[in-house]
């Protein structure tokens, strides 16, 4: 069983998988006290937060969702350009080396765009 865990844990897509779920925990969490706060009336001081209806909220996640959309998309395709070439010269192994990097993984994991509307 520990050699299993072990496997999966170096897998690479296990750390963007394990960090997208703990994404999606806290939305629903956050979501929840939001809730909860606004049913019993409770106010955080009006100029931390900025006060806007749905539409406006709406254009705020459209363009930071784009913008973070855009950034994971550069990212990735260097990514993938750098690869290809240097393997073409190196050889297989060195792709394998790569994807086997914790920081590579924990890179790639925070910089996957995700949805996370409850």
């Amino acid at each position: 069983m520990r050699q299993r865990w072990l496997r999966l844990r170096e897998t690479f897509w296990f750390v963007p998988a394990a960090l997208g779920v703990v994404a999606l925990l806290m939305a629903q969490a956050l979501f929840r006290l939001d809730c909860a706060l606004l049913d019993r009336g409770v106010v955080i001081g009006n100029s931390l937060l900025y006060h806007v209806g749905a539409s406006g909220s709406r254009d705020i996640l459209g363009a930071i969702g784009g913008s973070l959309l855009g950034v994971a998309a550069t990212s990735f395709s260097i990514t993938i350009s750098v690869l290809a070439t240097t393997s073409s010269t190196y050889g297989p192994r060195l792709v394998r080396n790569f994807m086997a990097d914790r920081a590579i993984r924990w890179s790639s994991a925070s910089s996957e765009p995700r949805s996370c509307t409850p």
